[in-house]
């Protein structure tokens, strides 16, 4: 295999992703009608369906009725987690194979071979790099077990950038490189980023499987709401009419989200003389977290930092934030967060990791990573700037994602795709037969 070639943003080549049949990728225009579902058997595959923006795209494909929601199915490795009630009200049929954490052991594809060989799936999508090894070799033991005669379609679903890979866990690196030495076997190869798209193919996925489709977001779920500001800074205890300015992250609290950072730079905003509040959502970020406790302490931010941990509903707070911010290190496709709040019209600052800086565009500022002081001037710049010129870019966000990444149109892009690979499976097995 080759070595790891990390790929700047300067680096990237201009053409546009293609599979092998050639066709560009492209955002459908927000006003084409639903189409229908997709008369076929698909089988999602996938570690758990916790809180994590994999997980939250995967249960909205399933919403959005890709296919039918009786031929839908999804398996997780581990127990379900928190989105599974959810999962289960779309009317699709959740599979848990409660394998803990014993990872993909042979025992665990012998199960999941033989589950998918009940379902006779017409398509197997795979949901990162666990859920694309389980579900390669899942229909290897399919084939091994005697069934199905007709290979399904087979695709991966890669939701991260590779920018740093020697930073990943021991078993996930090795993962990726089996990936790259398997990654001809699928039909086609997601990307939620065209950065990730090259940093992946630059260690030796296939670049030919490679189909970059970015997150959608729900426009009216995640959307402006004039009541919003006023209620969650009654929620922090704040007095609603004062100027200060809140800052707003959602991101479970993991090393390459960088939050010791941030709240570094919120100092320095405090030191500035800036009346500033942060807000943080996801797990590992409640009040009560050591981690978060920690760093709160160590930065003197003692009653300017507000933990709200996990949550399902994320839409109400996002929309009463008077920033948003992400300043990970590492490791970021496409993040939830950030198309969430310019889809609510919050004007966004972010470090240029995975492809922030193509989503953002002119709607808000974009940082390089490791560059704390840059960070600072960026969210300083926001946070002295009229609230006029807040609303103007964050307005700007919420016209980008109603142009390029509305629910309904990357819905429509998966539809595509999956009828694209079905009939391309189909065809071949019919030439197989006539020979």
């Amino acid at each position: 295999m080759r070595p790891a070639v990390i790929l700047s943003k300067d680096e990237l080549p201009t053409a546009p992703p293609v599979l092998a049949a050639g066709r560009p990728t492209r955002a459908l225009p927000t006003t084409a009608p639903r189409p229908a579902p997709l008369a076929a058997t698909v089988v999602h595959v996938a570690t758990n369906l916790e809180l994590g923006g994999a997980q939250r795209m995967l249960l909205k494909l399933v919403e959005a009725q890709v296919s039918e929601a009786a031929t839908t199915h999804v398996v997780t490795l581990m127990p379900a987690g928190a989105l599974g009630p959810a999962l289960a009200a779309t009317g699709a049929r959740l599979h848990s194979l409660d394998l803990g954490r014993g990872g993909v052991s042979p025992m665990a594809a012998m199960r999941l071979g033989r589950l998918l060989g009940r379902l006779g799936p017409d398509l197997v999508q795979g949901w990162m790099y666990h859920g694309n090894l389980a579900a390669s070799i899942g229909l290897a033991m399919t084939r091994g077990l005697g069934r199905p005669r007709v290979r399904p379609a087979l695709l991966w679903n890669i939701r991260g950038a590779l920018d740093a890979l020697e930073r990943e866990r021991w078993l996930t690196r090795q993962i990726v490189r089996l990936g790259a030495r398997l990654s001809a076997r699928p039909d086609a190869i997601v990307y939620n980023a065209e950065i990730a798209a090259h940093q992946h193919e630059a260690i030796g996925f296939h670049a030919a499987r490679r189909r970059v489709i970015g997150n959608g977001f729900d426009t009216k779920r995640f959307a402006p709401e004039p009541g919003a500001r006023r209620a969650l800074r009654a929620r922090l205890g704040l007095d609603p009419d004062s100027a200060s300015v809140v800052i707003g992250i959602a991101a479970e609290w993991r090393p390459m989200k960088d939050h010791p950072t941030l709240l570094a730079a919120m100092r320095r905003l405090v030191d500035r003389g800036l009346d500033v509040h942060l807000v943080l959502l996801g797990r590992g970020t409640a009040a009560d977290s050591p981690m978060l406790v920690y760093h709160v302490a160590a930065n003197g931010l003692v009653g300017r930092v507000h933990g709200l941990g996990a949550t399902l509903d994320a839409a109400p707070i996002i929309a009463g934030m008077d920033v948003a911010v992400l300043a990970s290190a590492w490791g970021e496709g496409f993040p939830n967060f950030i198309g969430e709040a310019m889809a609510s019209a919050v004007p966004c600052v972010a470090t240029d990791s995975g492809d922030c800086r193509r989503v953002i565009g002119e709607a808000g500022r974009v940082v390089p990573v490791g560059d704390p002081a840059t960070l600072v001037d960026a969210l300083a710049a926001l946070v002295r700037a009229p609230a006029t010129e807040r609303a103007r870019l964050g307005q700007l966000g919420r016209e980008r994602i109603l142009a390029h990444y509305t629910m309904a149109a990357i819905a429509a892009e998966y539809r595509a795709l999956y009828a694209e690979c079905v009939a391309l499976r189909d065809a071949s097995t019919a030439r197989g037969l006539g020979a």
